[in-house]
């Protein structure tokens, strides 16, 4: 008898809930982007999204009630609400948003080696999200698994291929051995403007170490022409 009140009640509440009628959203719309960080002025926060592979950029402006900590030329993933329905702002006249929240990416610059030296450095597991091109950068997210400890995680170029059609960069990926526990996020973004930048380069190809997506180990990014 108790049993069956229970069920009755439940049944009442649940018929109760699906009655109500919301017509207002889910939830706030917003976007998220990896962006340069510009520079603060005025108590605004300055941000360009850099176009995917080689389209154009368009600029961004938000009210921060303090300046953010980060170096100009940082790259940082950008929670927004936008004004209008798409992307339109100018260097000259950034396009208003309203900043939900700003977070920091791990931001290098390709650097370059020998390929002798590389095989002597950690490659270690990633577990691969998403890998991108937006102009000079290319953009990952993913996950590695966390230490609390200090890492290598930089992407490295065989100094060899820099004047080939296609330029090798290795993801390095090396916790010195550090007790590794749970898989965390990461976002990163390398400027690789040194490589695309050549003459003789037609091609960036990333290659890195994906439990994933095991059998795929390389992602090549051509210039658009």
């Amino acid at each position: 008898m108790k049993r069956f009140a229970l069920i009755a009640i439940l049944t009442l509440l649940f018929t109760a809930a699906c009655t109500d009628t919301y017509d207002g959203p889910v939830q706030d719309e917003y976007r998220y982007d990896l962006v340069t960080y510009l520079g603060y002025s005025d108590g605004n926060a300055l941000f360009e999204n850099v176009g995917r592979n080689d389209g154009a950029s368009t600029y961004l402006s938000g009210a921060l009630g303090a300046e953010p900590g980060y170096s100009k030329g940082i790259r940082v993933l950008l929670s927004y609400n936008l004004s209008g329905d798409s992307l339109s702002g100018t260097a000259d006249n950034p396009q208003p948003i309203t900043i939900k929240t700003i977070s920091s990416a791990t931001t290098d610059t390709l650097r370059y080696t020998s390929k002798e030296r590389i095989d002597t450095l950690g490659r270690e597991d990633i577990q691969l999200i998403s890998i991108w091109r937006t102009g000079n950068y290319i953009n990952l997210q993913g996950e590695v698994l966390y230490t609390g400890k200090s890492r290598y995680f930089y992407l490295l170029a065989d100094g060899a291929t820099l004047d080939n059609d296609t330029v090798d960069c290795y993801l390095i990926n090396n916790t010195h051995g550090q007790q590794t526990y749970n898989w965390r996020r990461f976002y990163a973004s390398f400027y690789v403007g040194g490589a695309l930048g050549r003459s003789t380069c037609s091609v960036v190809r990333v290659i890195l170490n994906d439990t994933k997506f095991p059998d795929t180990h390389n992602y090549c990014f051509s210039k658009q022409e």
